[in-house]
């Protein structure tokens, strides 16, 4: 899905001074959009057997991180454990990670 829109992405800025000003923002917007549908269709499609403990400890490592985020934590360093951690909970729990 994304590589088509990254053949797109390279002519547009080859072509860009040729085409409109409302071009760019909408080819931009619509990368975004294609690359958003491309996790839901590997998330949806690429789904193993789930488990519910490591998908409800992911979970709960989210909420973590917006816990974190209201406590307006700014180091990087737990949402980079919390993100890992989810991660691995998502692999273990039969969810592709991507």
């Amino acid at each position: 899905m994304p590589t088509d829109l990254a053949f797109a992405l390279g002519i547009l800025v080859l072509a860009a001074r040729a085409l409109p000003a409302s071009v760019r923002p909408f080819v931009l917007s619509l990368a975004i959009v294609d690359d958003l549908l491309t996790v839901v269709v590997v998330g949806l499609f690429y789904v193993g057997d789930l488990a519910a403990l490591p998908l409800a400890l992911a979970a709960l490592c989210f909420l973590a991180m917006y816990g974190l985020e209201r406590l307006h934590v700014r180091s990087l360093a737990p949402y980079l454990a919390l993100g890992a951690l989810v991660w691995v909970l998502a692999y273990e729990g039969g969810v592709h990670p991507a």
